[in-house]
């Protein structure tokens, strides 16, 4: 295994670190994540390839368990999405308050042997709802965990308000996606394929189709905009309601194609290259994968007026319009503005927020902390 080495910045620690590491041909540190599925989305393989950077290596598969955790030999667990560790699908309050427990009391014992622990807070509630369970176990990884990492300065502080005497906290910005989403084909070839014309104009709506998304809103706007406005919305629902409430909304409307499946990233960044906005009509987010995959792929949004979407498009009005969140009037009205400015401009906007997030350097904050505390 192979790693490109330090960033050169001079420190006589660092330099004898790096000889060390180097003589010994082991990597320096070794972190597990939990929950560790990597397909579907490309954020993990993205995030622990940066951190290579830094001397780290990602240990895959780990189980929950602590003996198999210590036969891993590892550094530092890195908790993601935590609340599915102690989650049980129609499962009875006693019986969710022992997994948690379990869990909690695994993360006491690993934090006892001296294993660092990390979690990134994704979201600060669940997005289907939080749960007594949630909450409580929530509020205690904040006080055990060594470190959080945040998608955004907005997320910190709100969490740190809610969470007083919570553990060290730093931002760790979600990177852009280059190179993961590329389409061989023309604009007019997808377009052709979707049955629209050069003229019309194409929204985009992606990802796993959740109720929190709020995907109705922008369904009810582009009704009301007519034939020279086409919505597109590409998903899997994570619950079969869901899917159904979103088709009931849409109703076989002419202007309006609903692909509820999973997609490939081929299809993704067809249907990028064909799109001329991507809507995010979100009733609540604290991170998204899809925002900065329409900003990599040089498409200005059309989103919900929140926090998260705000930080990260500061500086670039171009490459935002805003709505309030829930309202179908609202939304319509961004969606006129958005055409009312040059499409190229807007483009390029988003591309140059997009070249602020490089996985290089959004991981830099959290690299140096794991050397740091090694």
């Amino acid at each position: 295994m192979s790693f490109r080495g330090y960033p050169p910045d001079g420190g006589q620690r660092q330099a004898a670190t790096h000889r060390r590491w180097s003589q010994d041909a082991v990597p320096l540190i070794r972190i597990a994540s939990w929950p560790h599925w990597y397909d579907g989305n490309p954020y993990l393989n993205s995030f622990y390839e940066a951190l290579a950077q830094y001397g780290v290596e990602h240990v895959r598969g780990v189980a929950a368990e602590y003996a198999e955790i210590r036969k891993a030999r590892i550094d530092v667990l890195h908790l993601h999405w935590p609340e599915e560790l102690w989650r049980v699908p129609g499962g009875s309050w006693v019986r969710v308050a022992r997994r948690l427990m379990r869990v909690v009391g695994l993360l006491a014992r690993l934090r006892a042997s001296g294993i660092r622990l990390v979690w990134t807070v994704h979201n600060l509630e669940h997005h289907e709802g939080s749960y007594r369970s949630d909450r409580i176990g929530m509020g205690l990884l904040h006080r055990l965990v060594h470190l959080r990492l945040f998608l955004s300065e907005w997320a910190r502080r709100t969490a740190d308000e809610r969470y007083r005497f919570s553990a060290r906290s730093i931002v760790c910005y979600h990177g852009n996606y280059d190179g993961v989403y590329s389409s061989s084909r023309s604009r007019d070839t997808v377009r052709a394929e979707l049955a629209l014309g050069s003229d019309v104009r194409m929204l985009l709506g992606f990802g796993s189709v959740r109720q929190y998304k709020g995907f109705e809103t922008a369904v009810e706007a582009v009704k009301r905009l007519g034939d020279r406005y086409h919505l597109v919305i590409a998903g899997r629902p994570l619950r079969h309601d869901v899917g159904q409430q979103l088709c009931v909304a849409a109703d076989d409307t002419p202007n309006i194609t609903l692909v509820l499946r999973r997609i490939s990233e081929k299809e993704l960044g067809d249907l990028l290259t064909a799109a001329d906005a991507v809507v995010l009509p979100y009733r609540k987010v604290t991170g998204s994968s899809v925002l900065l995959t329409a900003l990599t792929a040089s498409k200005a949004i059309i989103a919900s007026d929140l926090p998260f979407f705000r930080e990260i498009t500061m500086g670039e009005p171009l490459a935002a319009e805003f709505a309030t969140p829930g309202s179908t009037d609202d939304f319509l009205g961004a969606i006129t503005r958005f055409f009312d400015a040059s499409l190229d401009e807007r483009g390029q906007a988003a591309r140059r927020i997009a070249n602020r997030f490089h996985w290089r350097q959004v991981v830099a904050p959290f690299g140096k902390w794991l050397q740091s505390s090694a």
